[in-house]
């Protein structure tokens, strides 16, 4: 039977202190190994003739993958970048087309982030993406996981890197759990993830390594141990244990959230109005909506649309509902479309059907705009 590294009971030093440069330096060679050999052809992954070309596709693509999966990304980088190929031609784009780009892929915050980063890069470092973690912890949106990861890839920098995919395999690999604290456990994966690229010869590598593996080998559920090229020093997998890591965190309760819209339309023309700069998808354009925490019936929708935009609206059954999800939200939607509207609008805007894709609509609301019509 196999004996398990003796890295993680012995002692009461951090684990990472106990890992030892050579046994990192064997674990950071065949991650990188594993990685030329088996990574995927991702867009932001290829070559280019520029090296500042390199850091900005990286930079862009950090921007787009945080808290989404790589298959939905690849549905828009090629597309955004083509639009905004570096990085001053973002941060003159106005506001309102990088987020009709961004439509669809979600956590809108993220592409306000990215271009007021592209402004900051002009403003502040002729155009050019820094290769200091502390720079880059300075653009607007840039934590340490992805300062870490554009400072490592594009440049080279060891930098260590810790997102779900990358605690999920450190802590198999060191069966890192209770009873730790979750505080304890991040801390102390962030402590093998710096040992580890230091120890590695190609930081940007390992680090795609270390993600790449827990996107398509280290899973949450059904690992492939088989096919994981740290097989041999991953404590969970010879214990038997991978399924109890990593420890599952405290969610707290999601928020229900109830929302009336209307759908008013004249001449082939559609009323929109946009979101407030701040909130939930911040400066967006929606039908009128009503949003509370109790169901919203059509007698209150109908004195909101004339209290807010002076529309008088004949309100009866509403013509359809549904249930969007986000991260942290739960929002029941129900449409109304009038049967008769009179009065003289203020604070919205009419747009033509033809041109609604110059305006950033949320999911959410294109899917307001489908029901009323009885296609979804």
């Amino acid at each position: 039977m196999s004996r398990r590294p003796s890295f993680r009971r012995s002692g009461s030093a951090p684990v990472a202190r106990r890992l030892g440069v050579p046994r990192a330096r064997r674990i950071a060679a065949a991650l990188e190994t594993w990685f030329a050999a088996q990574q995927r052809d991702l867009p932001w992954r290829r070559r280019t003739r520029s090296a500042a070309q390199q850091a900005y596709r990286c930079l862009v693509a950090e921007y787009m993958l945080h808290q989404t999966q790589v298959k939905r990304v690849l549905e828009y980088f090629d597309r955004f970048v083509s639009r905004f190929p570096d990085v001053r031609s973002l941060a003159a784009a106005p506001e309102q087309e990088v987020l009709v780009l961004w439509q669809g892929l979600g956590y809108y915050r993220r592409a306000r982030h990215l271009h007021a980063a592209a402004k900051a890069i002009v403003r502040d470092h002729g155009g050019r993406v820094p290769s200091d973690v502390g720079e880059l912890i300075n653009l607007p949106g840039v934590g340490r996981y992805t300062a870490g990861a554009i400072a490592s890839i594009a440049f080279g920098v060891k930098a260590p890197i810790v997102d779900g995919n990358v605690q999920r395999v450190l802590c198999r690999w060191f069966e890192l759990g209770p009873p730790l604290k979750e505080r304890e456990i991040e801390r102390e994966v962030w402590r093998l993830a710096e040992a580890l690229v230091g120890a590695g010869a190609d930081a940007g590598a390992f680090n795609q390594a270390l993600m790449e593996l827990g996107s398509t080998i280290c899973l949450p559920r059904g690992a492939k141990c088989e096919r994981c090229p740290a097989a041999a020093w991953c404590r969970a997998r010879i214990g038997g244990t991978v399924d109890r890591y990593p420890q599952a965190r405290r969610r707290g309760e999601t928020a229900v959230i109830h929302a009336a819209s209307l759908v008013i339309e004249r001449r082939g023309r559609v009323l929109l109005v946009q979101r407030p700069a701040k909130g939930l998808w911040a400066g967006m354009w929606q039908c009128p909506t009503l949003e509370s925490p109790g169901v919203i019936e059509s007698a209150a929708l109908a004195e909101f649309v004339e209290r807010e935009f002076g529309v008088a609206a004949d309100l009866k059954a509403p013509a359809a509902q549904f249930t969007h999800q986000t991260s942290h939200r739960r929002i029941e939607f129900r449409v109304w479309r009038p049967g008769a509207f009179r009065g003289r609008v203020r604070g919205a805007r009419w747009v033509c059907r033809e041109d609604l894709g110059r305006f950033p609509l949320s999911s959410a609301q294109k899917r307001v705009l489908t029901s009323a019509d009885g296609s979804a």
